[in-house]
């Protein structure tokens, strides 16, 4: 029975090592289809002899990954096959025991049948919990955090096709509603002054190959850029705008819709209304799931480091979640936060903005940009880049 159960363990554990190698290698640019099946393939030991996979081992962060699979992928292979014959040879004593009558007449099951029982159910439920939407990006979020924060990976934020060792590429972005080079000109984006050069943009059926400085970029287009690794991230795209289109999220409240109203207290005590800023700003509303976690630090940090440039805009930031005024307070104090953190204990703001996962348990990642008329003019889940948020900014103040 032990070596059976130990049997089921190992093969958890391995898909769990598949899930965090998908993640890093996720992390690294791939995209969320190929970054699985190159984590399965690479600690499975099939099917990873592709040109595919070839272009994966080319990127240094990637092959460290890789290597780390095929270690781990060999190392579990063996502890199941040992495991599996070590099952197989007991399997007349596990036969024995499953059909051997219960100690006691009122007993249902037998002490090993109940121990087999707990387990189909258990990781029947496990499997069931962990391919809930509101789940899978929790667990996402946790070992993205795990990695990054152990240093384990670097993250990109683009498409990424081939990187030379000076730190250039050639890179495909596609365009979204909110991205900065959005219905700009060529000429307009001053992507040269960066040493970005735009190749071509494809356009549904149609192809552009080096557009001159007149040619528009429209929403829907998908771009190749050539140019330096980070200018690329810092003024073409952010991780969120290239990862948006292809998630799943829950709806959201509608754009142009008035936002509904709260009044809730923030760190000091004070109560923020959202009618107080009707007429007078804008508003960044962050819903966060809590304090002085990894992600919520460094996306609320951000904020505050910008929040000049956001002000200047007439624009203001609050954040929610549940927890209380006193962390709340802790929180500012340990990260030097300057704006309000508001306080939800009863979570009433974050249902009505449709924030909540998990039955209710959590407040999902959001953040909302509402005008001084009081309507959403943005919404999205996760971390927009400040970039995203100063670029819908100015188009909200310039009354478009």
């Amino acid at each position: 029975m032990i070596s059976l159960l130990l049997l089921v363990l190992t093969i958890v554990l391995s898909a769990l090592v598949v899930r965090i190698g998908a993640i890093a290698l996720e992390l690294t640019g791939l995209p969320e289809d190929q970054a699985s099946f190159q984590s399965l393939s690479a600690f499975s030991g099939t099917g990873y002899t592709t040109k595919e996979a070839e272009f994966v081992l080319s990127h240094p962060q990637r092959r460290k990954i890789i290597c780390a699979l095929i270690i781990l992928g060999s190392a579990g292979v063996i502890s199941t096959i040992a495991t599996l014959g070590s099952t197989l040879l007991s399997s007349r004593n596990i036969a024995r025991s499953i059909t051997r009558t219960p100690v006691h007449s009122w007993m249902p099951v037998n002490l090993p049948q109940f121990y087999l029982l707990a387990a189909i159910l258990g990781f029947f439920f496990i499997y069931r919990l962990t391919h809930k939407p509101a789940v899978a990006r929790l667990l996402k979020e946790i070992i993205s955090a795990a990695l990054l924060n152990g240093k384990w990976v670097k993250p990109v934020s683009f498409s990424e096709a081939l990187v030379n060792g000076n730190g250039f590429g050639v890179f495909q972005i596609e365009i979204t509603r909110t991205n900065p080079l959005a219905g700009k000109t060529i000429a307009e984006t001053n992507v040269e002054e960066y040493d970005i050069r735009i190749l071509y943009v494809n356009r549904m059926s149609e192809s552009i190959n080096f557009p001159p400085p007149k040619f528009k970029i429209l929403e829907g287009d998908m771009i190749a850029v050539f140019g330096p690794v980070t200018a690329i991230n810092d003024y073409c795209c952010d991780i969120q705008a290239v990862s948006k289109g292809k998630k799943d999220r829950d709806a959201l409240l509608p754009l142009l819709e008035p936002a509904p109203a709260f009044a809730l207290k923030d760190q000091n005590g004070r109560e923020v209304r959202l009618e107080d800023f009707k007429g007078r700003k804008n508003l960044i509303l962050v819903f966060y799931p809590k304090d002085k976690s990894f992600f919520c630090t460094a996306q609320l940090r951000d904020l505050s480091q910008a929040l000049d440039d956001i002000r200047s805009l007439d624009t203001e930031v609050v954040a929610i979640n549940q927890e209380s005024q006193v962390s709340h307070a802790s929180f500012c104090d340990a990260s030097g936060l300057k704006f309000s953190l508001l306080s939800d204990s009863a979570k009433e703001t974050c249902k009505t903005y449709k924030t909540l996962m998990l039955g209710g348990l959590l407040v999902d990642r959001t953040v909302y940009i509402i005008d001084k008329q009081g309507r959403i003019r943005y919404a999205a889940r996760g971390k927009p880049s400040i970039t995203e948020m100063l670029g819908i900014l100015r188009t909200v103040t310039q009354g478009r």
